[in-house]
């Protein structure tokens, strides 16, 4: 009888480490396969930003003014600001599957958004705010 133990334990030492090797083997198959699911999605992204990064210097080519990615704190102020009239120019060059027209609507009429910069405005050349 503790020959047939000693027998039944020398065989499973082989069994547990090759187990132990299956286990392994599956745990290094699953990190595998989500390092190339995290490669293959930061590859899709990558993609993504260079067809929109593509697609804003296609629009900023007609303008007089500096592509919008190339903005830094040395030529900020060579950019137009402070008016509702270049969101809305931004919005209506935005691509086709966005609806500006609901976006202008809602920063119009929800937000005020026109009124906003009227006060900025207003703030800025020291003139009276009217409520």
């Amino acid at each position: 009888m503790a020959e047939t133990g000693s027998l039944l334990r020398g065989a499973a030492a082989p069994l547990l480490a090759l187990l132990a090797w299956l286990r392994g083997s599956r745990q290094r198959e699953a990190a595998a396969e989500a390092e190339a699911a995290a490669e293959a999605e930061a590859a899709a992204e990558a993609e993504a930003a260079a067809l929109f990064a593509a697609h804003v210097r296609r629009e900023c080519a007609s303008s007089t003014s500096p592509c919008v990615l190339d903005v830094c704190a040395k030529d900020i102020l060579n950019y137009p600001q402070g008016a509702f009239a270049l969101i809305e120019d931004d919005l209506a060059r935005a691509p086709p599957d966005i609806d500006s027209a609901a976006s202008i609507r809602v920063l119009r009429q929800a937000c005020q958004l026109p009124q906003v910069f009227t006060h900025r405005k207003e703030l800025l050349h020291g003139q009276s705010v009217r409520p």
